[in-house]
């Protein structure tokens, strides 16, 4: 995949766990909605989340979503703006998302996009040998992600077979 469109609580997650870089390795370019990049600056989300988003990398670019209004009707009014924008700029691009609340994905296979989640990035990452699994799995834990150890032990033991 060479460009993908991402949510906000996927970047929230790999800029915590100092593992945002994996993204330009797997994707040619991140595009996020500026009500994402709003979220990220937002006075609530944490200073290195903040500084990242005020900053973008070269690889991270930002569109407006104001005009894609159009699109927003079959969504749910349960996801966030951020969700919603995310999932409008990825059907009007025709490309992937990167997002992981449960209801936001289920919602956007609905409407006929590729998902991707973090986990899936660090599964990437953990296939091409860039990182070991447990340990980022542990970290993504660590920066508020919810997974069970059953799940990551499940994940790592599929990469080790693979190997």
């Amino acid at each position: 995949m060479a460009v993908i469109v991402s949510d906000t609580t996927p970047l929230n997650h790999l800029i915590l766990m100092d593992s945002v870089e994996l993204l330009p390795r797997i994707f040619e370019e991140v595009v996020i909605p500026d009500l994402v990049q709003n979220e990220l600056m937002a006075a609530g989300a944490p200073e290195k989340v903040r500084n990242w988003a005020v900053q973008l990398p070269d690889w991270t670019s930002v569109r407006a979503t104001f005009d894609l209004v159009r699109l927003a009707s079959p969504f749910s009014e349960s996801l966030g703006a951020g969700e919603r924008s995310a999932i409008a700029l990825a059907l009007d691009g025709g490309l992937p998302i990167l997002m992981d609340d449960s209801r936001a994905k289920r919602e956007a296979e609905q409407l006929g996009l590729d998902v991707v989640g973090t986990l899936a990035v660090l599964r990437e990452a953990a296939l091409r040998n860039w990182i070991d699994f447990r340990n980022a799995a542990k970290e993504l834990v660590n920066a508020g992600f919810y997974i069970s150890d059953e799940v990551i032990e499940g994940l790592a033991e599929e990469l080790e077979e693979r190997e």
